[in-house]
């Protein structure tokens, strides 16, 4: 009975960085031949280098290639056991409603800004009473408020966003 041959693995080298393509040159396996020449040799001598290789299924809501949403996914790694897997759930769908709620605010700030930008007008080009201007003051600082809530309320949305994404 003869032995048999391992499969030969060529070096990928498009995928090396000139310091370990180097590295591979200079060093020899067992044979007294360079890694580079037998790369079969430095993966048995290298094992924590060997690669591994996996192959992806996603489920997603379009097949668009512009837009979709993913649905689940699985992984099965090659000559492994289990499957990696994954749904999305509802805590993944809420960051949508969130997205949501800051267009909402950002838009109310906007709406804010032009009233108070309009407001600001409206008194330079009026002459009212002293007690008619006070009354638009007080409507401007009222809108600045309601700017600086919603400003902060932005904020903490884009920091929960910030959370649900690591």
């Amino acid at each position: 009975m003869s032995k048999k041959r391992a499969e030969k693995v060529t070096c990928p080298i498009h995928r090396l960085k000139k310091k370990e393509i180097l590295w591979l040159y200079e060093h020899h396996c067992k044979h007294g031949h360079r890694y580079l020449e037998h790369y079969n040799c430095y993966l048995q001598e290298h094992p924590e280098v060997i690669e591994k290789v996996g192959f992806l299924d996603i489920e997603c809501s379009n097949l668009d290639a512009n837009w979709g949403v993913m649905l689940s996914y699985c992984i099965k790694v090659k000559g492994g056991e289990g499957i990696l897997k994954g749904v999305i759930d509802k805590k993944d769908i809420q960051i949508k409603d969130m997205h949501q709620q800051l267009d909402e605010a950002k838009e109310k700030i906007t709406r804010a800004e032009i009233a108070a930008g309009d407001l600001k007008v409206e008194i330079a080009t009026q002459k009212e009473t002293l007690s008619e201007q006070a009354r638009m003051l007080e409507k401007m600082e009222e809108y600045k408020a309601e700017i600086s809530s919603l400003q902060s309320k932005v904020i903490e949305l884009n920091n929960r966003l910030l959370k649900l994404h690591e």
